[in-house]
């Protein structure tokens, strides 16, 4: 949530694969004005994507680049400084040791954004601006981001991101991986295609369901100059049929050839092929699409404006989670989950978290868990119903959530995973840290989970909460009931042991009828 902003400029240091990056920003009349813009060029993401680690020499350099960015910080008295990184760092095998260091040498502490933070950031963003522009149609819109090593995908159906995949390939990325293709024939652009549409026709989003493509990434203003885009204010627009064009021209040309056609550095044109490759492979992905919408925004875009302009994080954080809430409906779908059922829980455990928010001292943020726990904890039956619980955990657990950190969704995993009746073995709890406060959160969550899930526990929606009262040794529960409740009685009362052992409260239940009202 949104604390007091701190005054004065924001600076975001991006540490890319080929670039680090910074820009200063400051507030001025409710808008963002860019006080100043620094890049200087570097090869970590050829270095890291061919050797899995950031060499001493790359970390030299990037530490005299950041010494320089901090010098020029001076200038503007400025104290809110964040640095990011993203798929360059995600993937070095020595990261720790990079975040360590830059904190010895420079002072600064390195976040290392995953997948879904920095899809979520730069898709909040895109939403943003593509909203100011009525004119734009963003139902349905197929929404991407092609970084130099990662693809963000995802579908957004004019209220939320209701589907959104993460895919392990970029425009630098790429070009590496079919380096040594390419120096073996000049017209491997065959294999390019094909590479990208076995990797490309993994997206779970259905033709029929794209009615518009929106594409942003790191290479942006290199292909919009190829392809001749149109451009206002922040957006590009640029004609499917030109980009097949100017694809279907470079892709028979020596990187050489394409460097004197477009006046470049045969770096650029290395990466000019790959990325144009990825942008009409994505244009195969829907049907009938004549132009394609490509804001020029970036991560630093997104972050500058939650630093700051008051109620940004707020605003972003309720997006995601309704994202989120939305993408997993769409995921229990599949596995045949009750959606009625689904509500019931979620509704009661929400109210019980509000109800008694005081006493069970877990942050706001973690009601999300208990919110996609209620809607996947029961997808596991759909592939053992003698192992629901366990295949429950093994599926969730490598989702992929919209806007989810990975600990997260190995949370709701767990959450969703625990046996019914019997006290969870926390030590199951797979790839989270183990600390005791992590075991005292997820038994929190789980006794909150199980009371919810049982006053549902015939799947009939029957009872509706009319009050909660907490006493000092008590926590009763007032409800009304379409029917007969002995099954949600029973499940409530044997539920009942993990809560009292977790808070120290005795859960009590009492069921009026509804005839009796």
């Amino acid at each position: 949530m949104n604390k007091k902003l701190p005054g004065g400029p924001a600076a975001v240091i991006e540490i890319g694969s080929s670039a680090v990056r910074m820009r200063v920003s400051q507030l001025k009349h409710g808008e963002i004005e860019m006080l100043d813009s620094l890049e200087y060029p570097v090869f970590f993401g050829h270095e890291v994507f061919t050797t899995g680690r950031i060499s001493f020499e790359s970390l030299r350099q990037l530490s005299s680049i950041l010494t320089k960015f901090t010098t020029a910080l001076e200038g503007y008295n400025c104290k809110n400084v964040r640095v990011v990184s993203s798929t360059v760092m995600r993937e070095a095998e020595n990261r720790s040791f990079v975040i360590d260091q830059l904190k010895i040498h420079n002072n600064l502490h390195l976040e290392i954004l995953e997948y879904s933070e920095e899809k979520a950031l730069i898709c909040s963003e895109i939403i943003r601006l593509l909203k100011e522009e009525s004119k734009i149609e963003m139902k349905d819109a197929l929404i991407a981001y092609v970084g130099t090593g990662s693809i963000g995908v995802a579908l957004y159906d004019g209220k939320a991101i209701c589907t959104s995949q993460n895919i392990p390939i970029g425009s630098l990325k790429l070009h590496d991986a079919l380096g040594a293709l390419s120096r073996e024939c000049d017209d491997f652009y065959p294999a390019v295609e094909e590479y990208l549409d076995i990797i490309l026709n993994r997206v779970d989003i259905p033709k029929k369901d794209i009615r518009s493509i929106i594409l942003t990434g790191s290479d942006l203003e290199l292909v919009a100059s190829v392809c001749g885009a149109e451009k206002s204010g922040d957006l590009y627009t640029i004609s499917a049929k030109k980009m097949h064009a100017a694809y279907k021209e470079i892709r028979m040309m020596s990187h050489s050839a394409i460097a004197r056609r477009y006046n470049i550095s045969e770096e650029l044109a290395e990466i000019l092929y790959t990325a144009l490759s990825i942008y009409t492979g994505m244009l195969r992905l829907s049907d009938g699409v004549q132009k394609v919408i490509c804001p020029d925004i970036d991560i630093c875009d997104a972050i500058t404006r939650h630093m700051l302009v008051p109620g940004a994080q707020k605003e972003y954080i309720a997006q995601t989670n309704e994202s989120a809430i939305v993408s997993a409906k769409r995921i229990a779908a599949k596995y045949n989950c009750h959606g009625a059922h689904s509500d019931a829980i979620s509704e009661f455990a929400c109210t019980l978290f509000d109800k008694f928010k005081n006493l069970h001292g877990l942050s706001s943020d973690k009601k999300i868990i208990l919110q996609l726990t209620s809607i996947l904890h029961s997808c596991g039956q759909y592939i053992n119903v003698r192992m629901p619980n366990q295949c429950s955990f093994d599926l969730i657990k490598d989702l992929d959530i919209f806007g989810l950190t990975h600990e997260q969704i190995l949370l709701t995993a767990f959450v969703a995973g625990s046996d019914e009746f019997t006290m969870p073995n926390v030590a199951d709890a797979g790839a989270i840290p183990m600390t005791e406060e992590r075991r005292l959160e997820i038994l929190k969550l789980v006794a909150i989970f199980r009371l919810a899930n049982a006053l549902d526990k015939s799947k009939r929606r029957k009872l509706r909460i009319s009050k909660i009262r907490i006493t000092n040794e008590k926590l009763e529960i007032k409800a009304v009931a379409s029917g007969s409740a002995l099954l949600e009685k029973w499940a409530f009362e044997e539920c009942a042991g993990l809560f009292k052992e977790v808070f120290g409260l005795s859960p009590e239940l009492q069921i009026k009828s509804e005839l009796l009202k």
